[in-house]
């Protein structure tokens, strides 16, 4: 469940920086990126404190990027399935029986994404 170092890994950003109080377009969406995950494992208040903000931030950022997940932001959903991706292969190295589970959450990952891609190219 360390959302931050996953999220850290992918977006080039160090996870010192998604906590301070710096506001470029990488690191913010590093945050936001890690407000959604969190928030839906831990809360919004917990959520708070790790990356200290308070909670209407945290609301913020975790709706933001359900909103482009469901417009169907290419990057952005590429990112969310990759960090559950690793999730799951975190989870796999201490639960051996998930480790078939890891390929099918890929494919299921990516087919909704590709899938909301096929949608959003072919809606008219």
């Amino acid at each position: 469940m360390n959302y931050l170092q996953i999220v850290s890994e992918l977006t080039g950003v160090l996870p010192s920086q998604v906590i301070s109080r710096d506001r470029t377009a990488k690191v913010s969406e590093a945050r936001q990126l890690c407000s959604y995950f969190y928030r839906k494992e831990i809360g919004i208040t917990k959520t708070g404190k790790i990356l200290k903000r308070n909670h209407g931030t945290i609301s913020y950022n975790a709706r933001r990027v359900s909103e482009l997940i469901y417009i169907g932001d290419e990057r952005i959903s590429k990112l969310v399935s990759e960090v559950i991706f690793r999730e799951l292969q975190n989870m796999a190295k201490t639960t051996p029986f998930q480790t078939t589970f890891i390929s099918d959450a890929k494919i299921f990952c990516f087919g909704k994404y590709n899938e909301r891609l096929y949608h959003s190219k072919n809606r008219y």
